[in-house]
């Protein structure tokens, strides 16, 4: 079953990630959403 609100925890840690490292977080929550899914 899908989680969203585990899902929107990431994309809001990844968000806040990217201030500092952009290309190695862009890739961290899309891997985990496929897993998730």
């Amino acid at each position: 079953m899908k989680r969203p609100s585990r899902v929107i925890f990431l994309l809001t840690f990844n968000s806040i990630y990217n201030e500092k490292n952009i290309q190695k977080s862009l890739s961290f929550p899309i891997a985990i959403t496929e897993v998730l899914d």
